[in-house]
């Protein structure tokens, strides 16, 4: 071990405006948006760990370790605001070891890792601190100290975090959420094992399921308070959607129409499912038996119509590869989204400039509807208020005080919020060549796709996943139609086949 080379070394209180700053290895740039953490922690506690600094000319100090909470504490208010330093006159003053010993302070020490975060948390809410008093006292976020100690509470996120260290306070807490649900937690502590970086896709895919059963629980409770038996979620062996209905071979009365009264039927009931085109829940009626009850279907009277076909594998396939990749797309627009913000919250990311100049040559038809809007979701993108209409964008507020980096990366949401707000479930399967460019540049500025986000490039992406083609045809969809054809109503497979899914 090398000797410290330390003589006279004491601790003074300094202006932090006479101390020198010129031999800093760290690139400082805007220091309030590269250590907002550390700038609010100065604000509130003043510098409490002492700066490291040398005797320099004119008697003043070069500091040596430190310069970020100097600069800092410069900026803040009071003609007599002083500093705690160790002062020490080394011996040993070559540029070399300046550098190394940077080096030591900065890279080699560690901060806490998540685990011991929400340990400490805890241990300060023990001594009757608030949440809202933690987060002030440690200078973080009010939801970080909530998530820490979410997790604390939980058993199995606790573990959760010592066995996956790269997991996050909200990560670790969210999947305490689900501590309960031994399938849900079962297969997110799968993906941490298998595929890590698809985690936040995963939990996204079972709030989505949340969400949707919480709908289904509230539709079935509404139909059930009509007067309407609800038999499940998918269709019954021998029932018939009152749409493909007619009350009987000479009676061409749909039964879905309100004026047929299908209510009075024995056979009357209904499934309430979900739509995977609309992500909600939705209630299809229908008719049990209906044969027996004199009704027929529509393609055996109407020569219009064509005769359901038969479930082939193939078609089974199809129709299981829409339903599933419409739900992995709306789980994957939540991630999405999130990573747009913490994308826009930095540094313009590599070529940006030409990706918004390419995207105001040719992007016409997203930009003039974003700007129709009052570019709405950029606002949202950039956490600022959204625009009402008549006044001031807040875009052109944010302008007004922004240096060149950050105009660019206002520009930048712009653009990239008008090609998200263009984006659909359709668009895994149908991409336009603007959505295209777009995918392909957020995974080059190290967002990271879904499988079913790398189909608008891809449309291998999703060949790893196995199809049940031994689904029962109830299960898939009650009319076997390939993915981009029509049924008899001139509506896409989506908006007719999914509610019956």
């Amino acid at each position: 071990m090398s000797e410290q080379s330390w003589s006279n070394t004491r601790f003074e209180l300094l202006d932090p405006r006479m101390l020198v700053l010129d031999r800093n290895s760290r690139t400082i740039g805007d220091i309030e948006a590269e250590k907002p953490d550390l700038c609010a922690s100065v604000r509130r506690h003043g510098v409490r760990i002492p700066v490291i600094v040398h005797p320099a000319e004119d008697g003043r100090y070069r500091v040596q370790d430190g310069h970020c909470r100097t600069i800092i504490a410069i900026s803040l208010p009071g003609e007599d605001l002083l500093i705690p330093a160790i002062v020490t006159e080394s011996d040993d003053v070559r540029q070399w070891r300046w550098l190394r010993d940077q080096w030591l302070a900065n890279e080699v020490r560690s901060g806490y890792d998540t685990a011991d975060t929400a340990r400490i948390f805890e241990e300060l809410t023990l001594f009757g601190l608030s949440v809202e008093e933690v987060a002030d006292e440690l200078s973080v976020g009010v939801e970080s100290v909530e998530a820490g100690l979410r997790t604390r509470r939980s058993e199995k996120a606790t573990t959760a975090l010592r066995d996956f260290p790269q997991l996050s306070l909200l990560q670790a807490a969210e999947l305490a959420e689900f501590e309960d649900d031994e399938d849900a937690y079962r297969e997110l502590v799968d993906t941490l094992e298998a595929d890590p970086a698809g985690f936040d896709h995963a939990l996204a895919e079972w709030h989505q399921e949340y969400r949707l059963r919480d709908a289904r629980d509230e539709l079935a409770a509404t139909v059930r308070a009509a007067g309407v038996e609800v038999v499940g979620d998918t269709m019954p062996a021998g029932a018939q959607r009152l749409d493909r209905l007619y009350r009987g071979r000479k009676d061409r009365t749909r039964l879905d129409d309100k004026a047929a009264g299908h209510e009075s039927c024995p056979g009357h009931a209904a499934i309430v499912t979900s739509n995977t085109l609309a992500g909600t829940a939705t209630a299809i009626h229908l008719c049990r038996d209906w044969a027996s009850h004199g009704h027929v279907e529509v393609w055996s009277v109407n020569p219009q119509a064509s005769a359901s076909p038969e479930w082939t594998p193939e078609r089974k396939a199809a129709r299981v590869r829409v339903l599933r990749n419409n739900k992995a797309w709306r789980a994957a627009e939540t991630v999405r989204h999130t990573a747009l913000r913490t994308l826009l919250a930095g540094s313009p990311p590599r070529a940006a400039g030409q990706f918004i100049a390419r995207s105001l040559v040719e992007g016409d038809h997203e930009l003039r509807r974003a700007m129709e809007r009052n570019h709405v979701f950029a606002c949202r993108l950039l956490d600022l208020k959204e625009s009402k209409g008549g006044g001031r964008n807040p875009l052109s507020q944010k302008l007004t005080k922004a240096n060149a980096d950050q105009a660019t990366m206002v520009a930048l949401a712009v653009v990239l919020a008008a090609f998200e707000a263009s984006t659909s479930v359709e668009t895994w399967r149908t991409p336009t060549p603007e959505q295209k460019r777009y995918f392909a540049a957020l995974a080059k500025w190290g967002i990271r796709l879904h499988w079913v986000e790398q189909l608008v490039n891809d449309p291998t992406a999703d060949a790893h996943l196995a199809v049940d083609t031994d689904l029962d045809p109830v299960d898939a969809g009650d009319e076997p139609v390939d993915p981009v054809q029509a049924d008899s109503d001139g509506r896409s497979l989506d908006a007719a086949d999914d509610q019956a899914a």
